[in-house]
């Protein structure tokens, strides 16, 4: 009877891999621990950038980094059932971006600095027009030499915690997790081809975004928190997108990381001020060149055939 219930189950979760649902439900758990995490603490008066605050959510982000990893090392397990432990973990390292079975350590760095390299080319390309406006007002140089200065709990979190953390959980663990679970339907019937996956494991980092509503609210009122959040919903999801598919193609999570720690320093765009600043038709310039070297650069720069840690036409051939 035990034996008969365990492969009953069996064959349900091999169901909800194949039509999706395992990986779906599996990067909802995933932003649950996440967000959750963070309010594990009792109340506190401190507001959330303070030290005392930020500190209590690094050990968050500890415990949930530590676990979120392992749903994409059961789907490796359950397709490769004879193989090592060993062998497993290899698998699962090189599906999230963190380096190749056969690379050695000189070989593992070459394909993150590579990555990290191609990654920014397309982010700095994309903010050529932020950049030149922070370049005209003077304040380029500063800008990033402060960033560079970790000498605040708050810095060591916006500018490297926070993208180490979220490119490796909303990326990282679940593109290819998305993806690995198509692997047990048809080809013509997969729900999550990598371009799939792209397009919709970011809509998690969004939603994990959507916390900051009720203190939008105290602190703004209603109107002006919806506004933000939407903003900040629609910016993280797009982003997302960026994040997810120079993953799929490099093979590393290193680019990515990257990219989310140089818009954190930059900031969102700010449109209206370029088309007031005095040197309005400059850096409106910038902003169009930068568009079209990045949509001109995406697939060239992310070529798989670039990057020996991609998986990307495995993926596709699945």
């Amino acid at each position: 009877g035990g034996r008969l219930a365990a492969m009953g189950m069996r064959a349900i979760i091999d169901a909800l891999k194949a039509n999706g649902t395992y990986g779906v439900a599996q990067c909802l758990f995933i932003t649950i621990a996440f967000v959750g995490g963070l309010y594990i603490w009792p109340p506190s008066p401190h507001p959330r950038d303070s030290p005392h605050t930020i500190k209590r959510r690094f050990l968050s982000l500890a415990m949930t980094l530590a676990m979120c990893w392992v749903p994409t090392y059961v789907c490796i397990r359950d397709e490769h059932s004879r193989g090592s432990r060993a062998a497993n973990l290899a698998g699962t390292f090189h599906v999230l971006g963190l380096g190749r079975p056969d690379a050695d350590a000189i070989d593992a760095v070459v394909d993150a600095v590579l990555s990290v390299a191609c990654v920014m080319y397309l982010t700095a390309a994309l903010f050529l027009g932020p950049l030149t406006h922070l370049a005209l007002d003077g304040k380029l140089v500063s800008t990033f030499a402060d960033a560079f200065r970790i000498d605040t709990v708050l810095k060591l979190r916006n500018y490297l915690v926070a993208p180490v953390s979220e490119e490796f959980a909303f990326r990282a663990c679940m593109a290819p997790l998305l993806i690995l679970c198509g692997r047990w339907s048809a080809p013509a019937a997969r729900i999550f081809t990598p371009m799939r996956a792209t397009w919709t494991c970011p809509v998690f980092f969004g939603l994990a975004h959507l916390h900051h509503v009720g203190e939008a609210c105290a602190r703004f009122g209603v109107l002006v928190a919806v506004v933000s959040v939407v903003a900040q919903f629609t910016y993280t999801v797009v982003f997302g997108w960026f994040a997810a598919f120079t993953l799929l193609r490099t093979g590393s999570i290193a680019g990515a990381m990257a990219s989310h720690a140089f818009c954190n320093v930059v900031g969102f765009p700010d449109v209206e001020g370029a088309v007031a600043h005095e040197r309005k038709a400059v850096v409106l310039a910038a902003y169009a060149c930068g568009i079209a070297l990045f949509t001109a650069g995406l697939w060239r720069v992310t070529d798989p055939d670039l990057h020996h840690a991609s998986l990307w036409e495995e993926w596709s051939a699945l």
